[in-house]
C-alpha cells in the first residue's frame, strides 16, 4: 500500500497551479467566508476554499478507485463512501499529544497546546464546513485506537485483518 500524505498537498497544488506553501496554509487556517469574499475583491488569495476542496476530492477519487492507498486526513474519511474503505480515527491523551508535539516541532509546552488547540479547531471547521459532519462522532469511522494504549505494529496488524476481512 502506498501512504499519501503530503503528496495530496503537491497534487492539489500542481493541479491548481499555486505553491505547495499557499495549499499546506489553506489547510491550515480555512478563511471563512467572510474572509473569502474579501479576498476575492483584494484579489490576495489564488485557491479559494471551494477550488482546494473540489481538487481534493478529484485528487481523493484517483486514489481511492484503484485503491491499495493509505490517505491521511483532509477529511477523506467523510468523503469516501464507508464499503471503499476503512477509517480509522486515532486518538491518544492529551498529555500524550503534548509531548509529541513538543519533541517533533521543537516547541515549549504551552505552544504546543496552542498549535494542538489550533490544528484540531481548524481540522473541526474543515470537517463540519465542506462535509457537514462532526470529526468527533466516533460512528463515522470503523476503528477509534488510543495510541497510548496499543502499539503501532498491533495497530497494523488489526488493519490487515480487517483489509482482509473485506475483500
Amino acid at each position: 500500500m502506498h501512504l499519501y500524505d503530503w503528496e495530496l498537498v503537491e497534487q492539489i497544488a500542481k493541479d491548481e497551479e499555486v505553491s505547495t506553501q499557499l495549499v499546506s496554509r489553506l489547510e491550515e487556517t480555512m478563511p471563512s467566508d467572510l474572509e473569502e469574499w474579501m479576498d476575492e475583491l483584494l484579489s490576495e488569495r489564488k485557491l479559494s476554499s471551494q477550488a482546494y476542496i473540489g481538487s481534493l476530492k478529484r485528487v481523493l477519487l484517483t486514489i481511492a478507485i484503484p485503491g491499495n492507498a493509505v490517505i491521511v486526513g483532509r477529511g477523506s474519511n467523510f468523503f469516501l463512501a464507508p464499503n471503499k474503505k476503512i477509517g480509522l480515527c486515532l486518538v491518544a491523551p492529551l498529555n500524550v499529544r503534548i509531548k509529541n508535539t513538543m519533541k517533533e516541532l521543537g516547541l515549549s509546552e504551552k505552544d504546543a497546546r496552542k498549535h494542538i488547540s489550533k490544528v484540531e479547531a481548524e481540522h473541526r471547521r474543515l470537517v463540519n464546513k465542506y462535509f457537514q459532519t462532526d470529526i468527533g462522532d466516533s460512528t463515522h469511522y470503523h476503528l477509534v485506537v488510543n495510541t497510548a494504549l496499543v502499539k503501532p505494529e498491533t495497530i497494523v496488524q488489526i488493519v490487515r485483518m480487517m483489509i482482509m476481512a473485506q475483500t
